[in-house]
């Protein structure tokens, strides 16, 4: 069924259902959004997911914070578990065979993409953020520095569209997946990332849950409001798994790190280089409670992460649907 263009202002963008509903405020993650910027968490009765309502991310919040370049120094050393991670989005693809023609909307700094392309297979992507595209050229693989709208794709040309956590950034995701759909050919299929909002740590984290992520992320998905969606829009989901190593045990850590600290991902803003301007809290005492709590976190959170999969409530879910 095709997506309503114009969707009534208070049905789900994920399910589509009407009588959505305030549910709680939401704060920003990051200081840059502006301490007077107020949002609202909308709840969908119908999927369980939520919509965000509030002034929209600008282009500095993809830039900076969480998002800015790793210090190079530490980049070097988590160049093994970046490893770790790629090899998982492989397994989580469900089998990419050579002849396959792929495409990854939102390809950030293109790893997956490299990845793919030493296995042989024809992996492309389109990439908005410029700072983003300029890293990505370092693995040599192509990708366009464009926008999702401005794109331009033949149709039929691609066998597979990877949209690893780009969805949960639009307000209208449902017009997303319009636009790409005629860009695959017949029996071509999508594979989608996006936090759970149904999970664990999501549960446990509240307001500071590490994948709420306000104001970039503006749609929370469930994994019924995300299967609903890629329905809606003429997929047919076919498999729903958990994304353990890949931001489900890092999403449960920082969770649990920001239920004791002042302010929030610290752990991120450290490897970035970025504590100084979190714009609220107390470094120091951030710094200390991370320095003493930060490795038994992560063993507790792997742990935790790992049940939540297993039963169910991962915090990262990624869905194969194929093309009707």
């Amino acid at each position: 069924m095709k997506p309503e263009l114009t969707p009534p202002a208070d049905s789900c963008p994920a399910c589509g259902a009407a009588g959505m509903a305030p549910w709680r405020a939401a704060t920003p993650a990051d200081g840059r959004a502006g301490e007077a910027a107020r949002y609202t968490l909308m709840s969908c009765p119908a999927c369980g997911s939520a919509a965000l309502r509030g002034p929209e991310a600008g282009p500095e919040l993809y830039e900076s914070g969480t998002y800015a370049a790793t210090r190079p120094w530490i980049d070097r050393l988590l160049e093994p578990y970046r490893r770790l991670i790629d090899l998982d989005r492989l397994r989580l693809l469900g089998g990419v065979g050579d002849s396959e023609r792929v495409l990854e909307v939102g390809a950030g700094r293109g790893r997956l993409l490299a990845a793919l392309a030493r296995r042989g297979v024809d992996a492309t992507g389109i990439e908005p953020s410029r700072t983003l595209w300029t890293a990505a050229r370092q693995h040599g693989v192509t990708i366009v520095n464009t926008s999702l709208e401005e794109a331009e794709v033949p149709r039929g040309s691609r066998d597979l569209v990877i949209l690893w956590h780009v969805l949960e950034h639009l307000d209208r995701p449902a017009l997303a997946l319009e636009r790409i759909r005629p860009w695959l050919a017949e029996g071509g299929r999508a594979v989608v990332a996006v936090p759970n909002l149904a999970s664990l740590q999501a549960s446990l984290g509240g307001d500071r849950w590490f994948h709420q992520d306000v104001p970039r992320h503006r749609v929370q998905f469930t994994a019924d409001g995300l299967e609903r969606l890629l329905a809606r829009s003429g997929f047919t989901p076919v498999k729903t798994r958990p994304a353990i190593v890949d931001q489900g045990i890092l999403g449960m850590w920082v969770t649990l790190m920001n239920r004791l600290t002042t302010s929030r991902d610290v752990p991120f803003r450290f490897v970035k280089g970025d504590l100084n301007r979190a714009g609220v809290g107390h470094p120091v005492r951030d710094a200390v409670v991370s320095l003493a709590l930060g490795l038994p976190l992560a063993l507790i959170a792997a742990v935790l992460e790992t049940g939540a999969a297993l039963a169910g409530r991962g915090g990262s879910i990624v869905v194969e649907a194929r093309l009707d």
